[in-house]
């Protein structure tokens, strides 16, 4: 929730200034230079914090639980997480404008073709900036950083000649999906889970996996 607040905190003011910009009849290409380049700055920096915390946090979490705390290199968890938040955060950004960019121009395109209303376009580019993108970007990645934190533990404790087995664990409750209550105490063979004949390597399984 914290995290897809700051999120709609950096899409409010961008989505504006696009309604702002866009002209009418509207064109992307009314934009400034850098407005995606800013709006892309602005995510990291967000997303990158988050997710090296919780790949940190959550590495510490399953070490504690495991009673091997005093077995791991926090130095290196640490800097993995940061090397890794650093990496995917730009990845996942490059991918969150890519599609906002794809469904702007659906959108455009689909307006200028309908001769739609000014109000109507706003509306319908709305929720690419909204509050409910923001919580689905927030639950995936998050869900992705503290998957990823576990398999750096796992993978230290490999090195020292520990093995240990993921198991794919749900809440079990009335909101589970078919598709992870299909993965539901499944074992990860050769770096894999499976379920149904479909391959997943770590949460999340899907966008929105808690």
């Amino acid at each position: 929730a914290a995290l897809a607040r700051e999120l709609a905190k950096v899409s409010t003011p961008q989505l504006r200034k696009l309604l702002s910009a866009l002209g009418n009849p509207p064109s992307l290409s009314n934009l400034p230079d850098d407005f995606w380049s800013k709006y892309s700055v602005e995510l990291r920096a967000v997303l990158n914090t988050a997710l090296q915390t919780i790949y940190s946090d959550q590495a510490q979490t399953m070490a504690a639980e495991h009673d091997i705390t005093a077995s791991v290199n926090w130095n290196l968890i640490n800097q993995d997480a940061a090397d890794w938040a650093r990496t995917y955060s730009y990845e996942l950004v490059k991918g969150i404008t890519e599609t906002t960019t794809t469904a702007l121009q659906d959108i455009i395109s689909k307006a200028i073709e309908q001769a739609m209303p000014l109000s109507e376009i706003q509306a319908a580019i709305e929720p690419l900036f909204g509050a409910e993108r923001a919580s689905v970007i927030a639950t995936t990645e998050l869900t992705r950083a503290a998957a990823e934190g576990e398999a750096a533990t796992v993978a230290q404790m490999a090195d020292d000649g520990v093995v240990m087995v993921g198991i794919w664990m749900t809440r079990e409750d009335e909101i589970v999906c078919e598709i992870c209550g299909a993965l539901n105490g499944t074992r990860q063979v050769d770096g894999v889970f499976n379920a149904d004949g479909d391959e997943y390597d770590n949460p999340p399984a899907h966008p929105n996996c808690l």
